[in-house]
């Protein structure tokens, strides 16, 4: 047994699926993981900030791996798919339907119009975010 196995094996985890849940430790502390604390951690490092922000892009990554149209991106426009997956929630990203059906067929001008004919590219706190990711969508660059 090795350090993390004995800190699993003691703090436990609450999980739905493969999710973890947050909840109250012992001392009522909001809790996650492995047993840490969020309630005592009101702020992280870059590195840390770093670490999670890698792990929800993997997670957002391997969900939109399997709807039709992802092979179809290239890397830029898979970086788009997935800002807007980490932005929006996967759900809310796969809720641009008829963006979607463009990317299957490689239309990156018309990918492109769909995300700006949308509720959050006329919103004007979220305007500028939305049509810098669908500028990179139709040209497929930074």
């Amino acid at each position: 047994m090795n350090l993390i196995e004995s800190i699993v094996a003691h703090e436990g985890v609450v999980r739905s699926g493969k999710l973890h849940i947050a909840y109250r430790d012992h001392k009522e502390k909001l809790t996650i993981g492995h047993g840490c604390l969020l309630d005592d951690r009101l702020e992280i490092s870059d590195e840390v900030a770093e670490l999670l922000l890698v792990a929800e892009i993997a997670e957002k990554a391997g969900r939109l791996r399997n709807v039709r149209g992802w092979e179809e991106a290239g890397p830029v426009r898979k970086d788009v798919l997935l800002e807007m997956a980490f932005w929006l929630g996967v759900g809310g990203c796969l809720r641009f339907v008829k963006m979607w059906n463009a990317v299957r067929h490689s239309d990156w001008p018309r990918a492109a119009a769909e995300m700006r004919d949308s509720r959050v590219w006329r919103d004007p706190k979220t305007r500028g975010r939305m049509n810098t990711l669908a500028n990179r969508m139709e040209t497929g660059t930074w």
